[in-house]
């Protein structure tokens, strides 16, 4: 799930058996806005479906770090958020991670994908699936 930049890395000496990888660096900014679910990928069968229609998922992070889940436009919750880059269990890479709140031993989510009109957050489990939001408004 990780993407990763092959044509970023500068040296001056090239070694065939090292690969040089350079992982994206996404910030809060690039997180600014409503987003609302798209597809889900399931994590067993790797599986992609659109998102239920009936059950309207968004989420909205603002500028004051809050991030704020909704479903079919009402608030189910609320908490500040923030970006932290740690190793993945998932891809053994660095991955820079969405976390909500106080982490306290639940499951982390990881940007796997970011443009200016699609969010993929994946589950960092062996058995994690991702969703796909795209962007409704800043």
């Amino acid at each position: 799930m990780a993407i990763a930049n092959l044509g970023a890395c500068q040296k001056t000496s090239v070694d065939p058996n090292e690969i040089c990888i350079s992982y994206p660096s996404y910030t809060t900014t690039q997180l600014l806005g409503r987003w609302e679910l798209t597809e889900i990928t399931n994590g067993m069968n790797g599986r992609t479906y659109p998102a239920d229609p009936v059950q309207r998922h968004e989420i909205v992070f603002d500028a004051s770090g809050q991030a704020r889940m909704f479903l079919n436009g009402t608030v189910q919750s609320t908490a500040p958020f923030s970006l932290r880059q740690a190793p993945s269990y998932i891809t053994r890479q660095p991955e820079m991670f969405v976390v909500y709140g106080a982490v306290n031993g639940s499951t982390l989510q990881f940007i796997a994908a970011l443009s200016s009109s699609t969010l993929t957050i994946a589950i960092d489990a062996a058995d994690g699936g991702s969703q796909t939001y795209t962007r409704r408004s800043l």
